[in-house]
């Protein structure tokens, strides 16, 4: 009778057992091999993906615009307490959205001119939603209009304002402190050895009560190596001594920022 034979799988390097029927083989009642251990692949281990960090959207200035445009329109529409705290909250968002925006953006500077006139819109709608408000009485506000962020040239008194403060600190050698507004006196910025300026690039609001502008300052740092310096200089209208020496405008210096 044929023996039905059938190949065992090897426990050992390079060893083959036949364990025939009807036959015994000593070596067939060896131990099991061990289960091999399962092998876990990579892909199974989930890794939880990482939170994406928020970002200011690319467009946070149109958007700005745009709530400010609707805040405007509601102004000149308020009648009662509940439209006057629409539009105070409106102006609130827009202010919010032109902070937002980075320095390196390249609306950054027209979004700091935008900013004081925005407050004080925002400052009459809170005044008004404090009280009722029958028939007529609206904030005559002008719709903020978008400009080219490139060529929009200022107006010729804060140009000339922003010239007599330039020259104080560069061909004066004084420190320019008596541009600044009276709220900023605590934000002052001084240069150290400031020899030369240039203006690169300027906007104004729609009402022309702020402006901003981009200047180069050829200056020294705190050890005296000489640099170069874009500066973000934000000026708006305040009311000065009749005695003051600033030029004519009620201009003054709100903020300094290093671009």
């Amino acid at each position: 009778m044929l023996n039905r034979c059938k190949l065992l799988v090897p426990t050992f390097s390079s060893l083959f057992l036949v364990s025939c029927s009807g036959s015994w083989n000593p070596l067939a009642s060896s131990s099991p091999s061990p289960s091999p251990s399962p092998i876990l692949e990579a892909s199974a281990v989930s890794t939880p993906s990482p939170t994406p960090s928020p970002s200011t959207p690319s467009n946070i200035f149109e958007l700005g615009l745009e709530k400010a445009s609707k805040a405007a329109y509601s102004a000149k529409n308020a009648e009662m307490k509940e439209d006057w705290e629409l539009t105070a909250n409106r102006w609130q968002q827009a202010i919010e959205m032109m902070e937002s925006l980075p320095i390196d953006h390249p609306n950054f500077t027209e979004a700091q001119a935008n900013i004081p006139e925005y407050k004080r819109n925002l400052l009459v709608a809170q005044n008004r939603s404090q009280r009722t408000v029958s028939g007529a009485g609206y904030l005559q506000v002008d719709a903020p209009r978008k400009v080219d962020s490139v060529n929009k040239v200022a107006s010729a008194s804060a140009k000339g304002f922003l010239e007599g403060y330039m020259n104080s600190i560069v061909n004066q050698g004084r420190t320019g402190h008596d541009f600044w507004c009276s709220k900023s006196k605590g934000s002052r910025v001084s240069f150290f050895s400031p020899r030369s300026w240039d203006l690169l690039d300027s906007h104004t609001s729609g009402t022309g009560q702020a402006a901003a502008f981009t200047v180069q300052l050829d200056s020294s740092n705190k050890g005296g190596s000489q640099i170069t310096t874009n500066w973000a200089v934000v000026i708006e209208r305040e009311q000065r001594n009749a005695k003051s020496k600033i030029p004519p405008g009620n201009w003054c210096v709100s903020m300094i920022l290093e671009k």
